[in-house]
């Protein structure tokens, strides 16, 4: 899957988490996982090899972060 082999790390602060991947594949991993985790963030945004997420809590961020981390 795209998204494993791309993703570098993943972090949160509040509600924001911050995934940072392989130069160039921050959009390509911020759409699978738009696609995976989209009801549990209120957006997104990518850059070459960041992708800022925004949810709802920081309690729902730790949950979104556990769950990336479990597939990664």
């Amino acid at each position: 899957m795209i998204f494993i082999k791309s993703v570098k790390s993943v972090d949160y602060a509040l509600n924001n988490i911050v995934i940072k991947t392989h130069a160039g594949m921050a959009s390509t991993a911020c759409v699978a996982c738009d696609e995976m985790f989209g009801d549990m963030m209120l957006g997104s945004l990518a850059g070459d090899d960041t992708i800022i997420i925004v949810t709802r809590s920081e309690m729902h961020s730790k949950i979104l972060v556990d769950k990336i981390n479990n597939i990664l």
